[in-house]
């Protein structure tokens, strides 16, 4: 018998080199007037702003540009759909990293209802969002996040005076009409964001891969995205121009979105959501720096009980049988693969500790009371997240 399960919908989904050059004709099926997001600096300073400008020309579209150089918060959302409120705007194009994509899912979600967006956010907002939104086309410009294929849009308020939110709008018509995802445009992406962004993903897909709300086809694409990690991140962190490795982070990157709307994720996003609150720090580098000791006092506390978590212990060894190929070695001897790999990739990649960005040990105990972790497969006691984040301290 098949399990029974759920699975929401995904984006018209354009992959592969070259797939830029679709953007005008894609567009063009919901409108002409386009307001167009983008990060600060890299995509603009690069050749594919100039060829983008000279296809809408071609193809007479109107476009408006709005830049977001940070984390979007709600002050950010609501000023700009209070500037684009009368600029009758068809449709918004992000593109850009996952901040800049989360930034469109609001926008486009705000414009045609003109109120504030923390009046709609999870847990803090007193309204309900009916789903209607502006279409929203997607083109990311990394592999850290997969934003593209999400449902929702992450919106950070650090904390002033009293205690900070890293809150979700959400609704499954927020996801994006159309994703085109060119490796051409993550060729240049920097060695650091490139590591940070991939252990990120890699964090997402495990996370999903273990997660109570798992199902057969998350499994499969979260275990096969795994895969593209494991053989992609190296190459991409050391040659950036390798085009094939760089692809396939892309494809991990997207699946992680999906696997992570479906699924759910567990006690290293739940971390890394309760520190954002309060820190002005990357969420890509901040589940990169947990990512090694969550799942290291994961297994460990696992093993204590093997009958009861056979199935996350049996996952655990499946991802370290990829990381060493092995034959006829222990389930443990797999799951200590895993835990050296992962140590490894943290000092590797030079992933800074969170110390860095002012977190001392006197916030531990407020991280802790606002972590969620539903999702996670194994139960956690307070001091297991301590030790995490003593570790990562």
């Amino acid at each position: 018998m098949f399990e029974t399960f759920n699975f929401g919908r995904v984006p018209d989904i354009y992959f592969g080199m070259g797939k830029f050059s679709l953007l005008p004709n894609l567009i063009k099926a919901f409108g002409q007037r386009v307001l167009v997001l983008t990060g600060r600096q890299s995509f603009l300073k690069s050749p594919y702003w100039t060829t983008m400008q000279e296809l809408f020309e071609m193809h007479e579209l109107n476009w408006t540009l709005t830049t977001v150089t940070k984390e979007p918060t709600p002050e950010i959302i609501n000023k700009i759909t209070h500037d684009f409120k009368n600029a009758n705007i068809e449709l918004v194009l992000a593109i850009g990293g996952g901040s800049v994509i989360d930034a469109g899912k609001a926008v486009a979600a705000m414009l045609p209802l003109q109120d504030k967006v923390e009046h709609y956010l999870d847990e803090f907002g007193a309204k309900f969002h009916s789903g209607y939104s502006l279409p929203l086309v997607v083109v990311p410009t990394t592999a850290g996040t997969g934003s593209e294929t999400t449902r929702y849009a992450m919106l950070s308020e650090v904390a002033k005076d009293g205690r900070g939110t890293k809150q979700r709008l959400y609704h499954s018509h927020f996801v994006p009409k159309i994703a085109v995802l060119d490796t051409n445009l993550v060729l240049t992406c920097p060695p650091q964001l490139t590591a940070y962004g991939g252990l990120n993903i890699f964090s997402q897909l495990l996370e999903s891969f273990l997660s109570f709300g798992a199902n057969q086809l998350t499994d499969t694409l979260a275990f096969k995205g795994i895969h593209y990690v494991i053989r992609c991140l190296p190459i991409s962190y050391k040659d950036g121009s390798n085009a094939p490795a760089r692809s396939g982070m892309m494809y991990a990157s997207m699946v992680s979105g999906v696997t992570s709307s479906n699924a759910g994720l567990g006690l290293v996003h739940g971390l890394a959501g309760a520190i954002s609150g309060d820190f002005d720090i990357p969420y890509s580098l901040l589940c990169a720096s947990l990512m090694a000791k969550t799942h290291e006092v994961t297994i460990q506390e696992a093993r204590k009980y093997p009958e009861a978590y056979k199935e996350t212990l049996d996952k655990y060894a499946r991802v370290g049988n990829i990381l060493h190929k092995s034959r006829g070695k222990s389930r443990d001897y797999y799951k200590d693969i895993l835990n050296k790999a992962t140590r490894r990739w943290t000092d590797q990649f030079k992933v800074p500790k969170l110390r860095e960005y002012g977190v001392t040990p006197d916030h531990f105990s407020d991280i802790i009371a606002h972590t969620d972790f539903d999702n996670h497969p194994v139960p956690m006691e307070e001091r297991f997240l301590k030790e995490i984040l003593e570790a990562c301290w």
